[in-house]
């Protein structure tokens, strides 16, 4: 997808003008002196015109206006031979053309300043995430950009996502054969084993689990209230999410992935 930065736009728009303005007082000096074909190359203003040439066909260039950018190329050639005046201003209305027909095929979307952060964020629930569960990184990134664009029963799906193998990972610390990942365990059978688990005394529950009451306790809580509150709807299309809704849900379930990657990290699938 192309980032179609407006601030490099407005440039290239101004440089373009600039052009347009020093092709303008070529031929009227030209007029003045009493010329009806050019004296070239644009007399007393040749750095001026090259800088403004070249710093348009970088913006150009840098909005990926390919067909411009060749438009303006053939600007700065001209200028290295010396044309009359009137072949800059067709090369020029050419250009202009090769612009407003270029950007009429482009749609843009904008996103606005305060939810740009998510559109371009890479770890939005920290690096700790990223390295405990490095599997989730796209749908964390998808999820942030899809609260950017304002899809946010998206963002919510891929959420659900991130939330899955971080429920995955909290499954195989029970070290149950029945809850495989490969198996595709369900929410509820996992959920359902955490809570079997709970209600043993310490001593006989497994072994990681034996360490951090609290911790496990929170985590089996957190992980079937999204269950009820979240993903059944989400995956019934019973519901769909506005903006304040899917935020809360994206900070969450941030807040539950940061913990979990304090004690838990993702096994690869070639270690299982």
């Amino acid at each position: 997808m192309l980032i179609f930065a407006a601030d490099r736009f407005v440039k290239a728009c101004a440089e373009l003008a600039r052009v347009e303005q020093l092709i303008e007082i070529a031929e009227k000096r030209m007029m003045e002196s009493g010329q009806e074909l050019a004296v070239v190359p644009l007399k007393g203003m040749g750095e001026i015109w090259n800088d403004n040439v070249v710093h348009l066909h970088k913006q150009l260039c840098e909005l990926n206006l390919l067909v411009s950018a060749k438009a303006a190329a053939a600007l700065l050639e001209a200028d290295k031979w010396g044309k009359p005046v009137s072949e800059y201003k067709t090369l020029l209305a050419h250009l202009r053309m090769s612009v407003q027909a270029e950007i009429e095929g482009i749609y843009l979307l904008h996103v606005p300043f305060n939810k740009r952060a998510y559109f371009d964020g890479k770890e939005l629930f920290g690096a700790d995430v990223a390295r405990a569960f490095p599997s989730v990184i796209v749908d964390i990134e998808e999820a942030g950009k899809s609260f950017a664009l304002e899809r946010y029963t998206a963002c919510v799906f891929h959420l659900m996502r991130v939330m899955e193998v971080g429920l995955r990972e909290l499954a195989r610390s029970l070290s149950e054969p029945s809850l495989d990942p490969k198996k595709n365990p369900s929410w509820e059978q996992i959920l359902r084993r955490c809570d079997d688990e709970l209600k043993k005394p310490r001593k006989e529950r497994c072994a990681e689990w034996q360490g951090d009451d609290q911790f496990f306790s929170e985590a089996t809580a957190s992980l079937r209230a999204v269950k009820d509150a979240w993903r059944n709807p989400t995956m019934h299309v019973d519901i769909s999410y506005d903006e304040d809704k899917s935020r809360d849900v994206f900070s969450t379930v941030g807040v539950f992935m940061r913990a979990l990657a304090r004690k838990l990290k993702e096994i690869p699938d070639w270690l299982q």
